[in-house]
């Protein structure tokens, strides 16, 4: 993907966000109206935010948030975020490095 789809891509997710925080539900067709081409990257990467709250921070950590859950799978990549490493967890948070 050139820099210029991967810039176009990174907007429409941030209007992704904006959506959710307000409550709106929005799919990568709707955000993609002037970009068809970009329906699937943004579609992947909006799968890959769905499992993290509106608010940006995760509801559950990477065990599940609960003591003996079943590990949550964690994406490599959540929208713009390389996901380096677990920094650390607690109660119903995981800390991730990202870049």
């Amino acid at each position: 993907m050139s820099t210029d789809s991967t810039n176009a891509v990174d907007r429409l997710l941030d209007r992704y966000e904006e959506h959710r925080q307000e409550g709106r539900r929005v799919t990568a067709e709707e955000l993609c109206r002037e970009h068809p081409e970009l329906i699937g990257a943004v579609a992947e990467q909006i799968k890959a935010l769905e499992w993290i709250p509106p608010t940006g921070t995760s509801g559950h950590s990477i065990a599940g948030g609960f003591a003996g859950a079943e590990p949550v799978d964690v994406p490599d990549q959540l929208g713009r975020y390389e996901l380096k490493e677990c920094i650390g967890e607690g109660g119903l948070r995981a800390g991730l490095a990202c870049i």
